[in-house]
Formats: C-alpha cells, structure tokens, sequence
C-alpha cells in the first residue's frame, strides 16, 4: 500500500494511506536514509498489523525486479510445459516467418524476397484497405506455445496447429495473388491486340508478362516443415490426453 509520511520526529512518525494514519518507529523503516515528511513510502501488513515501511523509490525497483523475474519464470515454465523440442522449434519458426524469404517474386526483372509475415501484411492491407496485420497474426501463432501451459483443458494442445495453419493460409493467399496477377496480364495482352498501337505495345507487354517469375524460396520449406512438426506434436499430445 502507497503512503506518505506526514510527520516524523527523530524517533517516532506517521502515515498516512487510504484516510487512515498509522503510528511507526524507526524499526519500521527500511531505508538507507531516514525518514522525512511529505516522503512517499510503501507500507506492508501482517494480519492488520504494520510489517515495514519501504521508501517508495526503493520499493520501485524492488517491485519491478520481482515483476521481472516472475515473468521470466513463467516463461521457463512455459517451456518446460511444451518441451526442449517444441520450444526450439516455436523459435524456429518465428525467426524464419519473420525474417527469412518464403517466396521470391520478379517483376520487370527485379527480384523480391518476401518473408510470411510480410506477405501477410500486404494481402491483409488489401483486403481490410487498411493496414495490414500480418505481424499480429504471426505473434499470435508464435503465443500458441503458452495456450497448453495457461489452458488446462484437453483441446489446449491443438492450439499448436496455428502456426501450420497461417502458414498453408499464407500459401493459399500466395497461390491467389499470383493466379490473379498472370490472369490480369493475360487480359491485358488480349485487349492490346484491339489497339492500333498493338504491333509497338504488345512486344512490351510480352515482355512484361514472361518477366513475372514466382519462386518458392527456401524459407518456405523450412517454414512449412517446422511448423508441420509443431503441429504433430500438438495432435499427438491432444491423442494421448484423450486416452
């Protein structure tokens, strides 16, 4: 609880917190310096009776390194809860959705490495005519690690599939953009062969059209594979729950 010290004599003070004052001696006090008034502390009870009084600008960063290694002790036991292996794998992943080309594009002989999370991005942007989200969706599948640890239910584990499923999504999105784009360019040819200017334009567009290449990348495979495997053992782990 957050006090103030509004009086303080050398030997014998007074708190005040929450409209109520509380009388404490310097045996109270665990600060390096003394107590002064107008001086935010932190006080602690034990049943009803006052405990300690902390100087608020210790109390802080107290609070804030147990914060901080409780958070880290979650995170361990998050990992234990889902295995070395998994655990490993979940980084894997991450570092290749993010970072790592899954698909190479060229477009007017000018190549393009395109990582998941970026080609989820952009089709997300497309389709909401906003920005996209593709870097929330990755988060939210890499989170997937935590779902058995904070979940104690039988269908926990299948939470591990998110990361193959927003692969194979990324892959259908992939295979519909570029099938829209060939179908677009063909379209365009054939109007052309309307056009007076047909016989200068159409080279220039042949052009175009066979200077579109997609590529599968080899983040792609690795991708797919890590996240396949995720999802194996997530259904494995739901199987065997089940027995």
């Amino acid at each position: 609880m957050q006090a103030r010290v509004i009086m303080w004599n050398g030997e014998r003070g007074v708190v005040a917190a929450s409209g109520q004052r509380h009388e404490f001696d310097i045996n109270h006090w665990l600060g390096d310096f003394s107590p002064k008034s107008d001086m935010d502390v932190v006080l602690a009870f034990d049943e009803g009776n006052l405990k300690s009084i902390t100087p608020l600008e210790v109390a802080n960063p107290i609070a804030q390194n147990a914060g901080a290694n409780a958070i880290i002790e979650t995170a361990k036991n998050i990992v234990m809860s889902a295995g070395k292996d998994v655990s490993i794998a979940y980084g894997v992943f991450f570092v290749f959705a993010f970072f790592v080309g899954m698909v190479k594009v060229s477009a007017m002989m000018v190549p393009i490495s395109l990582p998941l999370i970026t080609i989820l991005n952009g089709i997300t942007a497309l389709s909401s005519g906003q920005g996209g989200f593709g870097t929330v969706l990755g988060l939210l599948a890499v989170g997937t690690i935590a779902v058995p640890y904070f979940w104690k239910h039988k269908l926990a584990p299948l939470a591990l599939c998110a990361p193959l499923l927003l692969t194979l999504y990324a892959y259908l999105q992939i295979y519909l953009a570029y099938a829209s784009t060939k179908e677009q360019l063909a379209q365009v040819q054939t109007q052309m062969a309307n056009n007076p200017y047909a016989g200068m334009m159409a080279g220039a567009m042949e052009q175009a059209y066979s200077a579109f290449k997609f590529q599968i990348a080899f983040g792609a495979y690795v991708t797919t594979a890590i996240a396949a495997f995720i999802a194996y053992r997530g259904v494995m782990c739901y199987l065997e729950s089940g027995k």
